[in-house]
């Protein structure tokens, strides 16, 4: 389980994917402000982002 107290570093795992959204048509920096919104809500919420890893993939909460 990683637990993070700062959106951060999710954020800037989340921008490595940017050659990826350009080729799928994602609305890249809106989609990264999202997801920056949500783990700092959840970050208020809870105290911490968890990130577990269940068969090979990431769920996070």
């Amino acid at each position: 389980m990683i637990e993070v107290t700062d959106a951060e570093p999710v954020v800037a795992h989340l921008v490595s994917y940017e050659a990826w959204a350009d080729k799928m048509g994602v609305p890249f920096r809106e989609t990264i402000e999202r997801a920056r919104k949500r783990v700092n809500e959840i970050i208020q919420a809870e105290g911490a982002f968890r990130i577990g890893c269940l068969g090979g993939m990431l769920v996070c909460r």
